[in-house]
């Protein structure tokens, strides 16, 4: 799996040159985003927009290149997004960009965009402008400025603004923001969401790898994903990690998983951004796409050892994160 990407140079252009991004990785300061003015948004899409792109681009790459999957999604004449806190949007042009890499029509492409800082939401549709006419897309895109605490008071101040089902739906670094006030968003995001996702669609869950509330997120996220499976056995699974597919109707396993990614941009060459991913999808079309797949071992890397699923007992060399 791909792990390293440039940003491309139109939007490198765009964001540091014409919208005067700044690069100035500041963690502490950025970990709570709905209330940013101008001047901090500026720095966040210098920073954690190209990261954002990054990661989303390779996840949603490494998906359009399985089989089963390229083959479903080559035939689609629209696809629909849900996007949960887009923030200034950079993983969904990731998701865009990887679209339009694996896309042989002209595509319809329905956005709803959802986040509770109008600012970021703004310098979002003018980036979403600026590549539906470098590449002639058919986008249509429906920003939505929703003040939350919890997912539920998200979801029913937003589901007015849904369509009947989505193909792909996604959140990025915006749980970890409400786990103070939610401690069970990861299982609620799923529980409330999965239900407007297509027979053939996918729900991205990603997040940061610290430590909230004294829980680790990607324990807390795996834990809470595992329970709403086992609640759910006969209608969704994990996709990615593929060891959870495997294993997640047994695990017990306070599992820390994590995937690496790195981006150059003129502010910055090789910029590590290190998160936590559950990719889910209905049991299905999940089943469709990984059950004759080996299942990979790796589930996460440290700078001394690499990790692996804890039920793995003949340890192979595949990454958990590629399908």
């Amino acid at each position: 799996m791909q792990k390293s990407i440039k940003l491309p140079i139109y939007i490198d252009e765009l964001i540091f040159n014409k919208l005067n991004a700044k690069y100035e990785p500041d963690y502490t300061k950025f970990n709570k985003n709905l209330h940013l003015d101008q001047n901090e948004n500026l720095i966040y899409l210098g920073t954690y927009f190209p990261r954002s792109y990054a990661e989303s681009y390779l996840i949603f790459k490494n998906l359009f290149n399985n089989d089963v999957i390229k083959k479903t999604y080559l035939d689609k004449k629209e696809i629909n997004i849900l996007d949960i806190g887009s923030g200034t949007g950079g993983n969904l042009l990731g998701l865009l960009m990887s679209i339009v890499e694996n896309s042989s029509n002209k595509i319809n492409i329905n956005i709803l965009a959802i986040d509770g800082n109008k600012e970021a939401l703004e310098i979002l549709q003018k980036i979403v402008s600026k590549i539906q006419i470098k590449y002639s897309l058919n986008i249509s895109l429906n920003c939505q400025y929703i003040s939350f605490n919890n997912i539920d008071e998200l979801y029913q101040n937003s589901k007015m603004y849904f369509e009947n089902s989505y193909d792909v739906i996604t959140t990025s670094k915006m749980i970890n923001e409400i786990l103070h006030n939610d401690n069970n968003a990861y299982y609620e995001f799923c529980d409330y969401y999965l239900t407007h996702l297509s027979s053939d669609g996918f729900l991205s869950i990603v997040d940061v790898t610290i430590k909230i509330n004294s829980q680790f997120l990607p324990i807390l996220l795996n834990n809470q994903v595992n329970r709403f499976i086992k609640n759910n056995l006969e209608s969704y699974k994990t996709i990615i990690p593929t060891s959870c597919y495997t294993n997640e109707e047994i695990c017990l396993e306070d599992c820390f998983t994590n995937n690496i990614f790195y981006i150059s941009h003129i502010g910055k060459q090789n910029d590590m951004s290190k998160i936590t991913y559950r990719i889910l999808a209905n049991k299905e079309f999940a089943d469709n796409i990984l059950d004759k797949m080996e299942t990979g071992c790796i589930v996460g890397q440290t700078q001394s050892e690499t990790k692996y699923c804890h039920h793995t007992s003949e340890k192979n060399s595949i990454t958990a994160f590629r399908v």
